[in-house]
């Protein structure tokens, strides 16, 4: 099919890059392969119809509709032939329509996501709680209530107890009983993973983790 018989918006993503990609973008920028998402719809090739519509770069309105082959010819491309755009069916009731995809974006979209996803897992993984032996019992409730939304959420706890900043040193009687007014407190949710520790200086660190394999 001749290059002017393709509507505007397909003949100018034919000319939409006249170099190269650089060479230190990773592999997955320069192909149609997903590095962090699997392809849950047809893409390219694998598009299982004849004639679509087409969603407009410009407008984001359906257009069309075209065969299959016009619209893969649609798809921008470097000069060095390297595909920057995919064709995804994006719809098919009442019409296919199908969306050109950007490579790239959705690849460091993607990425991002992905550390994002690691970070947030990460930060699941263990939270940490600090409170004073000299806590007041309202502030007590609220710091315990976050450490049983974390254990609820199957999150490990540490909870820390030390000594507030110019005030009486808990003696040791003074920190079983605060460690066991909180395990007791958190007794339904949580149990330790392993024992508490006094340390000589006077701060205490309890270690819990869900009391439960739900």
């Amino acid at each position: 099919m001749a290059l002017r018989a393709l509507p505007s918006s397909l003949r100018t993503a034919l000319a939409f890059v006249s170099t190269p990609l650089p060479r230190w973008l990773p592999p997955a920028m320069h192909t149609t392969r997903r590095t962090y998402a699997d392809v849950a719809r047809p893409r390219n090739e694998s598009i299982p119809v004849e004639r679509a519509m087409v969603i407009d770069r410009e407008t984001t309105k359906p257009i069309g509709p075209f065969s299959l082959d016009t619209i893969l010819a649609g798809r921008a491309r470097a000069a060095n032939g390297r595909w920057l755009e995919a064709a995804e069916l994006v719809a098919t009731n009442p019409d296919p329509i199908v969306k050109y995809i950007n490579i790239r974006d959705e690849y460091m979209k993607a990425k991002a996501q992905h550390q994002k996803d690691r970070e947030n897992s990460r930060a699941r993984k263990t939270k940490e709680i600090q409170m004073t032996f000299q806590t007041a019992d309202a502030d007590m409730a609220h710091k315990l209530k976050k450490a049983k939304e974390a254990l609820e959420q199957r999150s490990k706890v540490i909870i820390i107890y030390s000594n507030k900043k110019g005030s009486a040193r808990s003696d040791e009687k003074e920190t079983k009983a605060k460690i066991a007014k909180t395990l007791e407190l958190l007794v339904d949710v949580g149990k330790e993973s392993k024992p508490h520790t006094i340390m000589p200086h006077g701060q205490a660190m309890i270690y819990l983790e869900p009391s439960s394999s739900k």
